[in-house]
């Protein structure tokens, strides 16, 4: 039967004011499941029509697995007439694995989020005043406005549209032609203060993280992944998500103290985290953000995010020891990026005339 579609605001909070509604048959169960593709008895088939009756084609048990095979018969059979939730499954499998550790949590956070809105969507039903009323009304779980969010998920979609055009699936991106929502880039400073009121009402594993971070400029994902083994002789070592590469800080006494007293916090015997849950596992990071969240509303802290404890670090090293070491700490490949992450971080001070 004939689908129609249009754009509709919801009631409900969640990641999206607006929402794409299909009207159509929607799945009962096994939802997280692209489209044509069933569980069945432990197994995982793809259903499609040969001679006008439903033929079930076995996958495999393995869902990693049956998700490759199902974007081959999506592929093939479905070329014209594929849905922006399979474009984006397909795309999960065949491009991903080609993107940085970092990217690829990112979008798959992108593609959970962007599933309830397009996923039952025609490709080509997709269109640009579509996107734009996207942009314009995303918001975030407390439901305060999310331009950032909203462009990084567009971005995503684009990119998951050009990989649907190689493949023949559709003939237009609808994301290209519509402008991102403006953006300025972040100007907090830390005050001593707010780390002191901050410091005096967390745990003393958040202690410890803090501390970490403001003389490393460690990023919150690798932060929460050191494990025990990799302190060693030469120093600390950090596999850094986003560019693959092996960190080694070298030890000193501010270094060596945080580590010390990391080491020292009770934690499951099993566990080989540096830092974890009451259960020994790695925090997430949602359930990293939620303590924080918290904790910044004890202290009276607002407007302040993790990451601004990161730019503090890269400000301060930049303003000590010049650009060329506030790269090498920030990993980044690039100095012009190293400028643009800290630049308006810096506090000018001037002399009054009297």
């Amino acid at each position: 039967c004939e689908k129609t579609t249009h754009f509709a605001a919801t009631g409900h909070p969640g990641p999206a004011e607006c929402k794409l509604i299909t009207m159509g048959r929607r799945r009962t169960k096994h939802r997280h499941l692209p489209p044509r593709m069933q569980n069945k008895h432990g197994a995982f088939y793809y259903t499609t029509y040969i001679d006008e009756k439903v033929k079930w084609i076995r996958l495999s048990d393995n869902y990693g697995e049956a998700l490759r095979l199902w974007a081959e018969y999506e592929g093939r059979n479905e070329p014209k007439g594929s849905t922006v939730g399979a474009a984006i499954d397909r795309y999960l499998v065949e491009v991903l694995a080609k993107k940085r550790p970092r990217t690829q949590t990112d979008y798959r956070r992108y593609a959970e989020t962007l599933r309830p809105v397009f996923g039952e969507v025609l490709l080509h039903d997709v269109r640009p005043h579509h996107i734009a009323q996207y942009l314009d009304r995303r918001k975030d779980r407390d439901g305060k406005p999310a331009p950032v969010a909203a462009n990084r998920e567009m971005a995503f979609l684009s990119s998951v549209y050009q990989q649907a055009i190689r493949w023949g699936w559709t003939d237009t991106n609808p994301c290209r032609v519509v402008s991102r929502n403006p953006e300025r880039k972040r100007q907090r400073h830390i005050r001593q203060t707010e780390i002191e009121q901050l410091r005096a009402v967390i745990s003393d594993q958040f202690r410890c993280i803090v501390d970490l971070v403001l003389i490393t400029g460690l990023r919150k994902s690798d932060v929460l992944k050191i494990r025990l083994p990799d302190i060693a002789q030469e120093g600390l070592h950090v596999a850094v998500s986003k560019t693959g590469r092996i960190m080694v800080f070298e030890w000193s006494d501010g270094l060596r103290h945080v580590i010390e007293r990391a080491r020292l916090l009770r934690r499951r015997v099993s566990s080989m985290y540096l830092f974890c849950t009451r259960n020994g596992t790695p925090y997430t990071i949602s359930g990293f953000d939620s303590i924080w969240r918290r904790a910044l509303s004890r202290a009276g802290v607002s407007d302040l995010t993790f990451h601004d404890l990161r730019a503090n670090a890269l400000t301060e090293a930049q303003k000590r020891y010049g650009r060329d070491y506030a790269q090498l700490l920030a990993d980044h490949e690039s100095g012009d990026t190293t400028e643009r992450y800290i630049r308006g971080r810096e506090l000018r001070k001037v002399r009054p005339l009297e």
